[in-house]
């Protein structure tokens, strides 16, 4: 198994900090800073929630981990769409979404407040809210 993989498969972790794309460097983890592409074949990587949750379409992962949590529902809308996008080959998606510390709580938190405020007022299903109601 590959370093970072989950159950033999790929993983693409989100990171927002350079500290965190240091340390999964230092891991033997292939990461994506702003600029680079993004190679098509799923692959153990790391990406850059600024520079790669929106527009891409990176539905061939299967696997995801959110390593520095958005805040905001639309970020998280935006985050899970890259991989939970129509056409997907995958039966299921598997966002592992780490809360081992009060600010990830409170990020994920203000992020399912700020989904379920989008979807009440705007009338369109986030990812997020529904995401809650399977553990994601």
């Amino acid at each position: 198994m590959e370093i970072g993989s989950a159950y033999g498969e790929p993983v693409i972790y989100w990171y927002h900090y350079e500290e965190t794309a240091e340390v999964l460097e230092s891991l033997g983890v292939k990461v994506y800073r702003a600029g680079e592409e993004i190679s098509e074949k799923a692959h153990t990587c790391a990406a850059s929630i600024p520079s790669h949750g929106t527009g891409l379409n990176l539905q061939q992962w299967r696997r995801a981990m959110v390593l520095e949590l958005p805040t905001t529902g639309s970020a998280w809308e935006q985050l899970l769409g890259r991989l939970h996008r129509t056409g997907t080959p995958h039966d299921e998606i598997v966002f592992a979404v780490p809360q081992w510390s009060a600010a990830q709580k409170g990020a994920w938190q203000s992020a399912w407040a700020d989904a379920t405020y989008i979807e009440q007022t705007t009338g369109q299903r986030q990812k997020v809210c529904a995401s809650m109601k399977i553990g994601l």
